[in-house]
This record gives structure tokens, C-alpha cells and sequence, in this order.
């Protein structure tokens, strides 16, 4: 098992692609095993050593870094593993879609959008599951769909998905009117 941050980034590397063949060969499950593996070896880079309680660092292992140097090589460090968890959450996201298991898809979709809130994969795979779940918080996709739009304005998917979380927004507002006539009639 690997010990440094650079061996453990580079073992998540490898698991990772290990997940993306299966993704290849649509063997869900096991590719979400695989990048789960990764994402458990991953998360303490992205912690700040000592647990966050200053002045405990040497105590957790870390010998003391104290100088600019080690300060920088350790946030760069945690700056790439924060990168290889919003990858991992998504492809994760991207698997529970496949997998139709879209409550977990907005769960994954969103661990990645808390750590980067631009990524557009996250964004589009956690509208895509509100939609195709047919439940799920519309107003969250609709901020999603939003925001990837603005980024990719041009882009035939998004717009689809727009129109789709559009028919959908209609249809649950149909619904609601119908209950309330119900309720107060």
C-alpha cells in the first residue's frame, strides 16, 4: 500500500483506469468498486495534515513541516487530489446513471460539484439523474443546467436536457395544481 501522497495519487490513478475499463465493458459495479477504492485512498490528501489542528502536525507524521517549501509541495499535493476526486465522484455519478440508481448518481454528482462547483460533467450527470429520476430537487437541476450553459452555450446535449428539465418542471407543476384543486375543491 502506498505510503506518500505521490505514490497514493498515483495508485488512484491506476485504479481509476481500472474502473474506466470496466465502464468500457459496462460492468457498473465493478467500476464504481474501483473508483470507491480510489476515492477512500484519496480523501486524507485533501485534508489538512494534523487533522487541521495547528500545531499538531509532527504529531500525525509530518515530521514538523513547517517550512515554504514542504507548505507548497503539500497544497499542490492536496490540490490534485481534490482533481482526482471530483473526477472520481463523477465517473461514479456516470455509473449509478448507467446503473439507473439515480439518487446515488445526484449523490456522487454532488460530492464533485461541493469540491469543483464548475464542473460541468458533475453538473450535467446530477441534472440528468433529477430529470431521469424523475425526482429530486428541480430546482437544483435547473441551477445545474443553468450553469453549464453558460459555460457551453453551443452544446446540442445540454440543450436537450434543458428542454427535457423544462417538459419535466411543467409536468410536476401540473401535478401540484391538480393536487391543491383536489385538496381545496
Amino acid at each position: 500500500m502506498a505510503t506518500g501522497g505521490e505514490e497514493v495519487l498515483k495508485e488512484a490513478e491506476e485504479t481509476k483506469e481500472i474502473g474506466n475499463a470496466y465502464m468500457k465493458d459496462k460492468e457498473y459495479g465493478k467500476a464504481m468498486f474501483e473508483y470507491h477504492k480510489a476515492v477512500l485512498a484519496v480523501k486524507p490528501l485533501c485534508q489538512a495534515r494534523g487533522g487541521g489542528i495547528p500545531g499538531m502536525e509532527g504529531l500525525m507524521g509530518e515530521e514538523g513541516a513547517k517550512d515554504e517549501a514542504t507548505e507548497k509541495a503539500l497544497e499542490k499535493e492536496r490540490e490534485r487530489a481534490k482533481a482526482m476526486l471530483v473526477v472520481l465522484y463523477s465517473n461514479m455519478a456516470f455509473a449509478c446513471l448507467k446503473r439507473e440508481r439515480y439518487d446515488r448518481a445526484v449523490t456522487h454528482a454532488s460530492a464533485a460539484i461541493a469540491i469543483d462547483p464548475k464542473c460541468v460533467k458533475a453538473r450535467y450527470r446530477r441534472a440528468l439523474a433529477i430529470v431521469e429520476g424523475n425526482r429530486g430537487n428541480l430546482d437544483e437541476a435547473k441551477e445545474d443546467v443553468s450553469l453549464i450553459l453558460a459555460l457551453q452555450p453551443t452544446n446540442a446535449t445540454f440543450k436537450k436536457l434543458s428542454d427535457r428539465l423544462q417538459a419535466r418542471n411543467k409536468e410536476y407543476e401540473e401535478t401540484m395544481k391538480s393536487r391543491y384543486q383536489k385538496m381545496f375543491a
